[in-house]
């Protein structure tokens, strides 16, 4: 089987006004519904038919106090996430969008996704 991974959608209106919004709440409603937006996925070959699988993984929560990093950096990351959250609408009435993100590096078992899933992020 073959599909086509890109969607493509006119939209024709009496006003242009009208479809542009109808295209961002269109918009909106994608990413306010994705299937992955949050979540923890990983990905391995099926044993028979040759596919890929794909994994939803459920982490334990991570109480803040319990989070182990260099002396400040916890405070750098609630500034780039939860301050720059709090200014949504005037960035909004500016016209910036919103779209964020931080990417934690370091060796395997340095608590890379215990941060991820700690109270930290999920304010």
């Amino acid at each position: 089987m073959h599909y086509d991974k890109n969607l493509h959608v006119d939209v024709m209106a009496t006003d242009r006004k009208h479809a542009e919004g109808f295209l961002a709440e269109i918009r909106h409603f994608i990413r306010k519904h994705n299937l992955y937006r949050g979540k923890v996925l990983s990905f391995s070959q099926k044993q028979y038919g040759g596919g890929i699988e794909v994994h939803f993984h459920k982490l334990p929560r991570v109480d803040r106090d319990r989070i182990i990093l260099p002396e400040g950096l916890i405070e750098r990351i609630e500034r780039q996430t939860i301050e720059f959250a709090r200014q949504r609408n005037k960035l909004l009435e500016a016209g910036r969008h919103l779209k964020r993100g931080l990417l934690l590096h370091g060796a395997p078992g340095t608590g890379k996704t215990a941060a991820q899933s700690s109270s930290l992020c999920s304010r």
